[in-house]
């Protein structure tokens, strides 16, 4: 039956369930993100973070590359005008890449770089690959929200003409890598290089590179 419900279940399932965000990174967003912030959230899955970043900045871009995870995201944001969706891995090249994902219940994880000790992904999939700095965006981000399961070093690596030229702040969420270790280290040094102040919420770090804003973390 649950073979046979499958096709149909991205459009009854919004009526039964909604995806929530969630706590810690709903502090952090709430607490960084405003109506005059134009977002990039990479790594969407499905849309929980998206309808909140949706009311609370002005647009909303969000980047997810699971087809399966793409079909219930684009029916859980139907109707939010400010969203525009796309079903790319965001990484530091443009091309195809391997997703490993499990897809057995609805929290499913999608990952380009493997999975993390302990974790096993049974399934395979090649997808489509961008970097953020060869999609033209208008308007322009002001900030990136990633939480794409260890990929977000990649992910920034691919954006240097936006983290020169028009973001200024960046959210991410700390990932545990294949090899054990974590990626908070390699984005720190790359916000750094690239004139952000860095301090961390929990498993999250917060970049700043506009001293205006006040960071009640520091």
């Amino acid at each position: 039956m649950n073979k046979l419900l499958e096709p149909v279940k991205p459009y009854y399932l919004p009526f039964l369930w909604k995806p929530k965000p969630k706590p810690v990174c709903q502090n952090v967003c709430s607490q960084f993100v405003n109506s005059s912030d134009v977002v990039v959230e990479v790594g969407a899955n499905f849309g929980g973070l998206t309808i909140m970043l949706s009311d609370l900045a002005s647009h909303v871009y969000s980047f997810e590359p699971n087809p399966k995870t793409f079909r219930y995201l684009k029916r859980f944001v139907h109707g939010r005008k400010n969203v525009n969706l796309f079903k790319l891995a965001a990484t530091d090249r443009i091309g195809e890449e391997r997703l490993d994902t499990d897809d057995t219940s609805l929290s499913e994880m999608s990952t380009i770089v493997g999975a993390r000790p302990g974790i096993q992904l049974t399934k395979r999939l090649s997808v489509r690959t961008c970097t953020l700095d060869s999609v033209s965006f208008h308007p322009v981000p002001t900030c990136i929200v990633l939480d794409c399961e260890g990929a977000e070093v990649a992910v920034l690596r691919g954006a240097q003409r936006l983290l020169n030229n028009h973001v200024c702040k960046v959210l991410s969420e700390i990932h545990t890598l294949p090899s054990g270790e974590t990626t908070e280290q390699a984005l720190r040094t790359l916000l750094l290089q690239n004139g952000f102040i860095v301090s961390k919420q929990y498993y999250w770090l917060v970049a700043l590179k506009d001293p205006s804003v006040k960071n009640p973390a520091l």
